[in-house]
C-alpha cells in the first residue's frame, strides 16, 4: 500500500506558515478517563470525560516569524491552527479554532543551531478537515477546484417530485395523498437525473386508492418498496440510511393515515438528501496588502460547474496577515469550492481548510 512521507506536512498558525522552520509535528487527540472501578468489578472500569486535544512541534529559532507567533498566543486562546497532513486538494488536515500556548522552549547549544519546541492546547476539540485550497498566491479573482462529497444519496436534489398534498385526516384526504405519493415515487425512482441508474425493481404497482381496502394495500406496498429503494444496489451514489418508514403497516383508517403521513415526510426528505447540516471553514492568509481587501468565500452547489453558486461561508475582509474560523449553518450541498476576489491590483497568499458537519 502507498505510504505518505512526512515531508509534505504543513503547520499554519494565525496566518503564518512555519513549516519551513519546523521538523517535527505531533498532534495529540486525547481524552481523560476517570477510574470508576467498584468493589464488585473484576478489573478496572473507565468513564470517558472531556477531550484535551492539542499539538506540539520542534523547529529552528528565527528572529521574527515563530517568535512573533509565540508572543501573540502566549496569553490568549484566539489562535487559529491548521495542521495539514498533506498540502494538496482534499488532503486531510487537523484544525482548531482556538489554541493556548502551553509551552515554548528554546535550546541554545554552544556550537549549534538554536532550536525550539512549542506546545499548544486547543480551546475545545480539534476538527477533522480537508484541504479545500492549498496555499497559493492569487493576483486576480477566481474560483478553486470543486470537491465532490462522495456519500450523497442523490446526484442532485429532486425538487420536481415533492409530495404536496395535505396530510391525511380523513378517507378522502388519505386517498388523495397516497395516489400522489404513488405517482411521485414511481417517477422519482426511474430518473437518472437523480440516480446512478434507474430503480426498475421497486415499482409500486398496487392500484390507486379508491376506498379503505385499496388505500391500506397501497400504503403498505409503498412503505415496503420505498424502504427497499433507499438501498437498492447500484441506484444511489450512496444508500439512504436516514429516511426509513417505521410506522406499522396499515390495518384500519387511523393506522393508514399515520403511515401515509410518515411516508410523505420520509419520501420528501429522501428527495432532498444530498446535503449535510452545517460546516466549518478555516482561512489562513499568509500575505496580503493593506489595500487588497481580499474576500474569500466557500461556495456550494448542486452541480460541479456551479450553475447557481451559493455563498456558504464568507470570511472577514483581509488587508494583511490573518486567520479565521467560521461556522455555517443549514444545508451544505454536494459540491464545494473556494472563491476569492480583491481590489486590483492585489497579490494575496492564502489557504482554506473545510469540514462538513
Amino acid at each position: 500500500m502507498a505510504l505518505k512521507a512526512a515531508k509534505n506536512v504543513r503547520i499554519y498558525i494565525e496566518g503564518y506558515d512555519i513549516s519551513g522552520r519546523s521538523n517535527s509535528l505531533r498532534p495529540s487527540l486525547a481524552r481523560d478517563f476517570e477510574d470508576v472501578t467498584c468493589f464488585s468489578n473484576n478489573g478496572h472500569k473507565w468513564f470517558p470525560t472531556l477531550t484535551k486535544d492539542g499539538f506540539s512541534f520542534n523547529g529552528f529559532y528565527d528572529s521574527a516569524n515563530i517568535t512573533e507567533i509565540m508572543n501573540t498566543l502566549r496569553g490568549s486562546s484566539s489562535g487559529v491552527v491548521c495542521l495539514l497532513l498533506g498540502p494538496n486538494l482534499s488532503d486531510k488536515a487537523v484544525c482548531g479554532g482556538g489554541a493556548w500556548q502551553e509551552g515554548y522552549d528554546i535550546e541554545m547549544p554552544v556550537a549549534g543551531m538554536l532550536t525550539l519546541a512549542g506546545v499548544f492546547q486547543f480551546d475545545g476539540i480539534a476538527e477533522d478537515c480537508i484541504v479545500l485550497q492549498a496555499s497559493a498566491t492569487k493576483a486576480s479573482n477566481g474560483n478553486g477546484t470543486a470537491v465532490n462529497k462522495i456519500d450523497n444519496v442523490h446526484k442532485v436534489q429532486d425538487t420536481a417530485n415533492e409530495v404536496t398534498s395535505d396530510d391525511a385526516d380523513s378517507q378522502g384526504t388519505l386517498e388523495t395523498l397516497l395516489n400522489e405519493i404513488r405517482g411521485d415515487y414511481n417517477t422519482h425512482r426511474v430518473s437518472t437525473t437523480y440516480h446512478d441508474a434507474a430503480d426498475s425493481t421497486n415499482d409500486v404497482d398496487a392500484a390507486e386508492a379508491s376506498d379503505l381496502d385499496t388505500a391500506k394495500t397501497l400504503a403498505n406496498q409503498i412503505k415496503a418498496k420505498f424502504n427497499a429503494h433507499r438501498s437498492q444496489s447500484g441506484v444511489h451514489p450512496h444508500d439512504d440510511g436516514d429516511n426509513e418508514v417505521t410506522s406499522p403497516d396499515a390495518t384500519d383508517l387511523p393506522t393508514c393515515e399515520t403511515l401515509a403521513n410518515e411516508i410523505k415526510g420520509d419520501f420528501n426528505d429522501h428527495l432532498l438528501d444530498v446535503t449535510d447540516d452545517g460546516a466549518v471553514g478555516y482561512l489562513q492568509v499568509f500575505a496580503c496588502g493593506a489595500d487588497d481587501a481580499l474576500i474569500v468565500k466557500v461556495q456550494d452547489s448542486d452541480d460541479s460547474v456551479f450553475t447557481s453558486p451559493h455563498d456558504l461561508i464568507t470570511f472577514a475582509t483581509a488587508n494583511g496577515v490573518t486567520a479565521e474560523r467560521k461556522i455555517a449553518t443549514g444545508d451544505v450541498k454536494r459540491y464545494v469550492r473556494v472563491n476569492w476576489a480583491g481590489t486590483p491590483t492585489y497579490s494575496a497568499t492564502f489557504a482554506i481548510c473545510f469540514k462538513r458537519n
